[in-house]
């Protein structure tokens, strides 16, 4: 289902820019992107060898993006993402998790003259490992993502700053702080 909703979502992309590059009249914009940030992670407390693991830290997350803007408020935009590796200790195991996967947002963006404001919400396919020691979980599912940010445009190229927060599987709360570039193509 997610490689459907990608593939979908690059074809309305091309057929955009085909029509684009002909002379045709397309409203709206088309963009592409990435961000660099910190994932903040938090687990529920998980027995092994009967003491309790909890991971809560911090990860380095980056992700690249692609996204259209209708004439109006409104849009779309899919997400590539890896929200890091963040690792913990247990009687001196060390546990580490990652979580990465694909989303897809409606997007909701007032502009004030080159600075924009959005808020955007959606759906993560993820993907999740926990190991350590002779521990692995491995897990994939989707569930419902947020956000919001704020962007500068210069002309083609922008810069943006935005807080997402997923609701990933049994994780007690996974959020991501990202600052990116972005580039219009039309």
């Amino acid at each position: 289902m997610q490689r459907f909703i990608v593939l979908l979502i690059l074809l309305v992309m091309l057929v955009s820019t085909q029509l684009w590059s002909q002379g045709a009249a397309v409203p709206g914009k088309l963009y592409l992107g990435a961000s660099v940030g910190s994932s903040f992670l938090e687990t529920k407390p998980t027995e092994i060898e009967g003491e309790d693991l909890k991971i809560d830290a911090n990860g380095f997350a980056y992700k690249f993006f692609a996204g259209y803007k209708f004439p109006k408020i409104i849009g779309v935009e899919v997400d590539y993402r890896d929200l890091g590796t963040v690792k913990d200790k247990l009687n001196d195991i060390e546990f580490e998790s990652n979580v990465k996967g694909f989303d897809i947002f409606a997007t909701g963006t007032l502009n004030f003259s080159k600075l924009e404001v959005f808020a955007k919400a959606g759906y993560f396919f993820w993907s999740s490992e926990v190991k350590g020691g002779d521990y692995s979980e491995k897990a994939d599912d989707g569930d419902f993502v947020w956000g919001f940010g704020a962007g500068i445009g210069l002309g083609k190229l922008g810069v943006r700053a935005e807080w997402e927060n997923f609701s990933v599987g049994d994780l007690e709360s996974l959020s991501m702080l990202s600052a990116g570039v972005t580039y219009n193509i039309m």
